[in-house]
């Protein structure tokens, strides 16, 4: 088989819409939308907090939390204060990337989260080709920034998988109802009523039934149906 054939499906699809992202908003970028002071503002912020050590350049008065900019001023220490042919060129080659990014977070999300291929891709391509996404964000917002930050944290939050709740639910039962999985025979009757029904065949998973009032019977507790209430 040759390598081609093994390559994952995702690899190209995810490449084509992350050129397709990058192109998009290369195309005339210093040119539209036009400049205007908010840019010049947090740009100055990170000339401040690069060259003067500074928060920003005016310090009786601060419009946002300095994080964003923060980032800008990195940007300018690697790129160049001029990059692009002055600040704010410099700021939107930025944030050209940081799309990049957001696009391939969103990617990660969409798949994380057990959409299928086709439908991750139909996301993404909403992002790269949509006229207000492209014009948004590829201009100097903070905002832009923000958003790659929050997709980062939401696909590290479905980084954990959920273990499976069949073999969960036995464990959790003997361990609440104080009896080890062992002592199965030598429990009450009530306690060994409530471990067998989780044994029928065609119980449901846990997680799929509609949880009832819980009331206490004989010391334990159950739902108005008889089944263990965890």
């Amino acid at each position: 088989m040759s390598r081609l054939s093994r390559l994952n499906p995702s690899i190209p699809m995810l490449g084509i819409l992350l050129m397709l992202t990058a192109t998009l908003r290369l195309i005339n970028l210093t040119g539209r939308p036009a400049g205007f002071d908010d840019e010049g503002t947090y740009m100055a912020q990170a000339y401040a907090v690069a060259e003067w050590g500074e928060l920003a350049h005016y310090t009786y008065w601060y419009d946002h939390p300095p994080a964003g900019w923060l980032q800008l001023a990195l940007w300018t220490a690697i790129s160049g204060p001029d990059f692009g042919g002055n600040a704010v060129a410099a700021g939107r080659y930025l944030m050209v990337i940081v799309a990049v990014i957001t696009a391939a977070l969103l990617w990660a999300l969409a798949r994380r989260i057990e959409m299928s291929r086709w439908a991750a891709a139909a996301a993404v391509a909403v992002f790269a080709l949509s006229p207000l996404a492209i014009s948004l964000s590829r201009t100097v917002y903070l905002d832009n920034l923000a958003v790659a930050w929050v997709l980062g944290a939401l696909v590290l939050a479905v980084l954990t998988p959920v273990p499976a709740v069949g073999n969960v639910r036995r464990r959790n039962m003997f361990r609440h109802s104080g009896v080890d999985q062992g002592d199965h025979a030598a429990a009450p009757a009530d306690v060994r009523l409530a471990g067998l029904d989780q044994d029928r065949a065609g119980d449901p998973p846990l997680r799929t039934r509609r949880v009832r009032r819980r009331v206490r019977r004989g010391g334990e507790h159950v739902r108005l149906d008889g089944r263990p209430a965890w």
